[in-house]
């Protein structure tokens, strides 16, 4: 268990870093607003693989405080 968990913990922070910014808390600052932009492609995957990551690290993190 302990073998997964440090499997996905270190494959979900490449996936958060590998990420695009999306500008963020940057709107504040410019005078312009950016509306949302749909994943496509690569990213959509990405953020696909970074959420199904994350719930295999946390599932495996509440197993192994139950077990």
């Amino acid at each position: 268990m302990n073998l997964i968990i440090l499997i996905s913990a270190v494959l979900l922070i490449a996936l958060i870093l590998l990420q695009v910014r999306d500008g963020g808390l940057n709107v504040a600052t410019t005078s312009t607003l950016q509306t949302p932009v749909e994943r496509r492609g690569p990213a959509k995957t990405l953020h696909t693989a970074t959420i199904l990551t994350s719930l295999v690290f946390v599932g495996a993190c509440i197993a192994s405080f139950l077990a």
